[in-house]
């Protein structure tokens, strides 16, 4: 019998045969999980301290990290995709699948001297590069889909189609589309 085993004797009263073995399983693996969890950290810590201190990289490396969180995070407020929408472009009859990033687009509206949002259009297959518009209110149609559905949408090159956004049958309506 271990000094271990007569510890934990003493603790619950009452021997447990292995119990020793299991405990000490259990304080393996958690030193292995938090070694893990700080090594990993402190190796993210060192590459972004690299990329950071490259004159010519730093803004992008700052840009890219931003944008890959705004995407990549799911169910999250800080997801700045907030809706999903459509509106003409590059001409009149076509439309862009986008995402309002922002609703309050501030002296950009004094310059047009309209309402505007800011929606971002991702490109296939990278959804960190595309491009950001700024258009009126007036001019987008909200879709009822999630962001993850419009990102699947795109990136699919429009092969995986929301079920919800499918060719209706006869006697469906339009609640789909927000307008």
């Amino acid at each position: 019998e271990t000094a271990f085993a007569r510890f934990l004797t003493r603790l619950l009263g009452h021997y447990i045969p292995g119990l020793e073995l299991v405990v000490m399983f259990l304080v393996v693996l958690l030193v292995g999980f938090l070694s893990r969890i700080w090594f990993g950290h402190k190796l993210h810590q060192l590459f972004e301290r690299f990329f950071l201190s490259l004159p010519g990289v730093r803004k992008l490396y700052w840009a890219m990290k931003q944008l890959a969180y705004a995407v990549l995070r799911r169910n999250n407020q800080r997801n700045k995709f907030r809706r999903v929408v459509l509106f003409e472009y590059p001409k009149e009859g076509m439309y862009v699948l986008g995402f309002v990033t922002n609703e309050d687009t501030g002296r950009i509206d004094e310059v047009t001297g309209e309402e505007c949002v800011s929606v971002y259009v991702p490109t296939a297959p990278n959804p960190l590069s595309g491009w950001v518009f700024f258009i009126p209110r007036s001019k987008i149609i909200g879709l009822d889909m999630s962001v993850d559905e419009g990102l699947s949408l795109i990136l699919s090159g429009g092969i995986v189609f929301p079920e919800k956004l499918k060719r209706k049958s006869e006697g469906e309506d339009d609640a789909h589309l927000e307008g």
